[in-house]
């Protein structure tokens, strides 16, 4: 292993990459960017989230499928992306709780159309 030619794009970890194995590239592409396999999941996702492929709710999604277990050696500006992600959905359903009034109840009528928000049909009750 060489000296340190590389920095990893979510921690700052400085790491050797080998330009010079092409096979090595091709089958561990992660290398360029950062210096794990799972760091680059976390790169994908803050990199498509911060040039308009995935929405914030797309990338929230997709980082609670990733390990974040080490977001503490992260460097601060992928932390406060991922924080910001993070508290996107909270904050949704925080509005959506306090638009709900406890001692409202309005019983639905057979047969009414229920539309969700993540389907286009309804749900018939």
């Amino acid at each position: 292993m060489g000296k340190i030619n590389a920095y990893c794009g979510v921690c700052g970890k400085g790491y050797y990459m080998c330009l010079a194995c092409k096979d090595v590239m091709q089958s561990e592409p992660w290398k360029t960017y950062t210096d794990t396999s799972e760091h680059y999941k976390i790169f994908q996702i803050l990199y498509g989230n911060s040039t308009g492929v995935y929405t914030d709710i797309e990338a929230r999604d997709r980082l609670l499928n990733v390990d974040l277990s080490d977001k503490d050696t992260f460097l601060d500006n992928v932390q406060r992306h991922i924080d910001r992600l993070l508290s996107i959905e909270d904050e949704e359903k925080k509005i959506e709780i306090e638009n709900v009034k406890e001692d409202e109840y309005t019983p639905i009528a057979e047969n009414t159309v229920i539309k969700t928000r993540h389907s286009k049909f309804g749900k018939r009750r």
